[in-house]
């Protein structure tokens, strides 16, 4: 549920690789379209927001003591506070907003599908697998489609617009024809469009974690713990709308720099007034989390489908970490992260620190531990990369290039992955798309 865009300098590099419809300038009213900022969040910049949008964004429901402390203990090692990550710059420490309206969330199911869903002209199947796009002479005529376990095709007279994410876009393409021919052939698909990039270009957030013991009970972790605890936030969930259950577990985070040479930042935190043992599982003891992951990661992945059969899952190569500068990036990251926890904001909470510990310093140990512990941010993006080269997969109009009557319209079209959280820019992709496919651009 967290919202964020990125940063300015993302979507001018985008344009640099020539897309020039997809500069700051260019991207910034379909974000704009998109938002709507509830009427009692902090005013904001109306140069950069909007309140008449179909995605709900709310403040973080309310403060917790310690993202505050966070925030403070930032600020002690010159990391400004920042009331808005969305706004003229990224920079800073503070609470994030969130995707959320009347106390759930506000995601495209709710802001888009179920306001729409009873129009005559759409039609929507539930239950069905999409095994392939049916081409004919280099156009996209129509899907073939597992539906409630019977094969189906649907025609299209016009477009058809895929938008599977960034795991299955290139796995449907490649099932269909559309990808390297070579490997294609090696599975018994017969090749309609050459396209070696699909699936490549594979780009992600990766975290790791730095996690302390708190020395007050005053952690989410406390609260979950006990039953009373537990069911006072239920309470102030139901009856205030406020507290962890109305606004995630990650309420705060800053961008920063990992180091003095870097020209903007290149780190995020996501601050957790909790600790975890392992996903979804909390520590027994009072803990909070910083959760280091870099912006901009430099190694590429692929995805490669494993068989002709639309049922069986593509082999996912994520290649983390493959480029040293990534390995040194996320190593500071960690250690910026570490001055922020023994910060004297900090020192009345902080106990000591439980993962990695205090032993673990060397480079050599902080990169063993990241290898070990670093897990996905869940942002996938750029395996069907767009771009103004022949080999790019789809062209600023986000066309399938060699295949007519088809467009790619989700994360996998981004060249390069933005500075934080996708969600925003995803939705921003498909506000865009609207008025290519309105405009037939």
């Amino acid at each position: 549920m967290v919202y964020i865009r990125g940063q300015q300098d993302d979507y001018n590099a985008w344009e640099l690789l020539g897309n020039s419809e997809w500069s700051f300038e260019n991207v910034l009213p379909y974000f704009k379209k998109s938002e709507k900022q509830h009427k009692n969040n902090i005013v904001l910049d109306d140069k950069f927001h909007s309140s008449s949008g179909s995605l709900s964004i709310t403040d973080y429901p309310d403060n917790n003591l310690l993202c505050d402390v966070f925030i403070k203990a930032s600020k002690e090692l010159n990391v400004k506070k920042n009331t808005d990550f969305n706004g003229a710059t990224q920079e800073g420490a503070g609470y994030y907003q969130i995707t959320t309206n009347n106390w759930f969330r506000s995601d495209t199911l709710a802001a888009y599908l179920r306001p729409v869903r009873k129009r005559h002209n759409l039609k929507i199947l539930t239950d069905a697998h999409v095994t392939k796009i049916i081409v004919k002479n280099r156009r996209a005529v129509g899907i073939e489609c597992l539906c409630s376990n019977k094969l189906i095709n649907l025609k299209c007279n016009k477009e058809i617009i895929l938008c599977a994410g960034t795991i299955n876009s290139p796995q449907i393409l490649q099932l269909s024809g559309i990808g390297d021919a070579k490997c294609l052939k090696n599975h018994g698909i017969k090749p309609v469009c050459n396209s070696p990039e699909v699936g490549k270009n594979l780009q992600d957030h990766l975290q790791c974690q730095l996690v302390y013991k708190c020395a007050q009970p005053v952690s989410i972790n406390d609260d979950l713990l006990s039953f009373f605890r537990k069911l006072k936030l239920a309470f102030r969930y139901v009856l205030f709308h406020s507290g962890p259950l109305a606004g995630g577990p990650s309420p705060a985070g800053a961008f920063l720099k990992s180091s003095p040479t870097k020209n903007r930042p290149d780190i995020q935190l996501h601050f957790l007034p909790l600790s975890l043992k392992r996903p979804g599982v909390l520590d027994t003891f009072s803990g909070y989390t910083f959760n280091v992951s870099q912006s901009r990661p430099l190694s590429r992945g692929e995805i490669n489908i494993t068989s002709p059969y639309p049922n069986d899952p593509p082999e996912i190569v994520a290649n983390y970490l493959e480029e040293p500068s990534d390995q040194l990036t996320l190593i500071n990251g960690m250690n910026v992260a570490r001055d922020i926890a023994n910060a004297t904001a900090f020192d009345q909470f902080r106990n000591y620190e439980i993962r990695p510990g205090n032993s673990v310093s060397s480079y050599d140990g902080m990169l063993e531990y990241i290898r070990k512990n670093s897990t996905s941010l869940y942002h996938p993006v750029g395996t069907c990369r767009m771009g103004l080269e022949e080999t790019a997969v789809v062209d600023q109009n986000l066309k399938v290039k060699g295949i007519n009557g088809l467009r790619v319209a989700d994360a996998s079209i981004m060249p390069q992955i933005i500075s934080g959280n996708t969600n925003a820019a995803t939705v921003m992709i498909a506000e865009k798309a609207a008025d290519l496919i309105k405009f037939n651009k």
